[in-house]
């Protein structure tokens, strides 16, 4: 809630978790621009409840996060609301002949 439109840059994805018996848990963060059809891993293994991301390394256009938490052998996830990733230009580089 509260994201600019679009958004660029860094931004800060923070979410709440817990876990009935107390058991510490793992994060994983993905993100998606397919309507969640596929997950695009954007950090593993957080220990916090927050990350920086730079959104200039993920694909434009309309997506969402997702956190998976993990306490070693059970899991759950939580999606975010739509965001809008600003669009950018296809990069092209020619390797050989160099």
């Amino acid at each position: 809630p509260g994201a600019p439109n679009p958004v660029d840059g860094e931004i800060t994805l923070t979410w709440t978790a817990s876990d009935p018996d107390g058991d510490a848990l793992i994060f994983d963060v993905q993100y998606s621009n397919d309507g969640g059809l596929a997950w695009q891993p954007v950090t593993f293994a957080l220990t916090g409840t927050s990350v920086a991301i730079d959104t200039t390394v993920l694909p434009g256009g309309t997506g969402r996060f997702r956190v998976v938490a993990s306490d070693g052998v059970n899991g759950a996830y939580a999606e975010s609301a739509n965001v809008t990733v600003v669009n950018k230009a296809p990069a092209v580089q020619i390797m050989s002949p160099g």
